[in-house]
């Protein structure tokens, strides 16, 4: 039976620590993490802040840093996590037993996903906040490359394009740290060497 990709499925958003250790990465895929959720009752008491998966973490690749966050390598952490999701256009359709979504970038700073759902418009989980189907200017999204992405402090100017996601949890993966970690990497700000260093990795949405 076929998986229903709804935007009126706000499941995303009723449990504040659902909510806070999912972003647009677990939204895009529809996956959710009850081990994640877990550990952001913990962690959220301490750090104020949740792990949430991040592209390239089930690959195997290491923690996104500024430098990072451009179209190619955050495409290829995506693709290297799902191989099973494939490159399309806006105007092709995607396969019956796939959805589509698309990818963006506001360089140096962070990335973003958008999903098609099956009523035929588009939605977004912006970071720790509730999914939504409205872009920047609170027009309902119909095509994101063409949607207002411009959110102020972060401007999501590059598209960086479409791809066919499957419907079936079973063919989607996304993790929540790197294998290597066993602590949150976004600490509290402090004049070590240790946390300048940290400051370097992306803190996305």
């Amino acid at each position: 039976m076929s998986v229903k990709i709804l935007g009126s499925n706000l499941s995303f958003n009723k449990d504040p620590y659902l909510r806070e250790s999912h972003n647009c990465y677990s939204y895009l895929l529809n996956l959710k993490s009850s081990e994640a959720e877990k550990l952001c009752h913990k962690e959220y008491k301490n750090y104020k802040y949740c792990r949430r998966s991040q592209p390239g973490y089930a690959a195997g690749f290491k923690p996104l840093y500024k430098a990072d966050l451009n179209c190619q390598e955050v495409m290829k952490r995506t693709l290297a996590d799902n191989p099973s999701i494939k490159r399309t256009k806006f105007t092709k359709k995607c396969p019956y037993d796939t959805y589509k979504g698309s990818l963006v970038v506001d360089p140096g700073n962070d990335y973003h996903y958008y999903r098609q759902n099956d009523e035929g418009y588009w939605s977004h989980k912006p970071g720790y906040k509730p999914s939504t189907i409205y872009d920047a200017s609170g027009n309902l999204i119909t095509n994101p490359e063409l949607a207002n992405r411009n959110y102020g402090q972060l401007n999501y100017s590059d598209f960086c394009g479409h791809f066919c996601v499957p419907r079936q949890p079973s063919k989607k993966r996304m993790y929540y740290k790197a294998s290597y970690m066993s602590k949150p990497y976004r600490l509290k700000r402090n004049n070590t060497k240790r946390n300048r260093i940290k400051r370097n990795r992306i803190k996305t949405i």
